[in-house]
């Protein structure tokens, strides 16, 4: 058995980080705690992405999510996570 799911890991946090730029660019209370806590809301988005990657990767050890071998859903999902990242601030830029 692995001891660190390094694919479990990156899959997580990249679909949090994802969720967390999203989010905070609607919910300004996000945004703001993220800043005040961690002196910038960037800062505060490493941290936690940070932190999910260390306990999920130890703590889910599974090779398979949902029912797709762990590297292929981490590139999936990284992939998938970059694009709509990308997407997001093209689409927010021009409506703006």
């Amino acid at each position: 058995m692995k001891k660190f799911n390094y694919y479990n890991a990156v899959s997580s946090a990249s679909i949090l980080l994802t969720m967390l730029v999203i989010s905070a660019e609607f919910i300004k209370p996000l945004k703001d705690f993220l800043a005040s806590v961690f002196f910038h809301h960037w800062i505060g988005k490493a941290v936690v992405i940070i932190l999910v990657f260390i306990l999920v990767g130890f703590l889910y050890k599974e090779n398979r999510v949902f029912n797709v071998q762990d590297e292929k859903f981490a590139w999936n999902s990284t992939i998938i996570s970059l694009v709509m990242i990308l997407l997001f601030f093209i689409i927010h830029y021009f409506i703006r």
